[in-house]
């Protein structure tokens, strides 16, 4: 313990007075015994935080891993599914494209006939004969027949409808 007085001026004498503690050889043993379980703790402290820290987080990696393997395989299957979808969706495409065209051509070759039976429809009218009545009934086969024999029937009777 060292005492100063600050009230004392600068020239005079300061009294200091020194207390030495002898420790007991008790006191030491009790230091290091508590010195050598502080040390020992501190290395199964620090062994077990290594263990703490170790272990779960070489699970936890592992297991991270293992979680990032199985999404880089889901998104592998997801990437494939859409390129086959892609694909399916191209191939689509250019089948419909195909099938327009097609309906297209036929399209326009029905068109083209139309007008063309159109054509010859008009062409059949401008020919056909017209009578005073108006335009000739279209004539069957039954109805050339009737003629046939009314004609022949005519030619082979005379006016009072005896035979010759």
């Amino acid at each position: 313990t060292l005492l100063v007085s600050a009230k004392m001026n600068l020239g005079d004498p300061i009294k200091i007075r020194v207390d030495i503690v002898h420790p007991m050889p008790t006191d030491v043993f009790l230091a290091a015994i508590v010195v050598r379980t502080l040390a020992q703790h501190g290395e199964a402290i620090r062994g077990i935080h290594g263990y703490l820290q170790g272990v779960p987080i070489n699970e936890e990696m592992n297991a991270l891993r293992f979680r990032m393997g199985m999404v880089e395989e889901e998104n592998a299957s997801l990437s494939g599914n859409i390129k086959t979808m892609e694909t399916i969706d191209t191939i689509t495409c250019r089948q419909e494209k195909r099938a327009r065209m097609e309906l297209k051509q036929q399209l326009t070759s029905v068109q083209e006939s139309q007008l063309q039976d159109q054509e010859k429809f008009r062409k059949l009218q401008e020919i056909m004969p017209t009578t005073r009545q108006g335009a000739n009934v279209v004539m069957t086969l039954e109805a050339v027949q009737a003629m046939i024999d009314q004609t022949l029937l005519r030619n082979n009777t005379t006016n009072d409808g005896s035979q010759n």
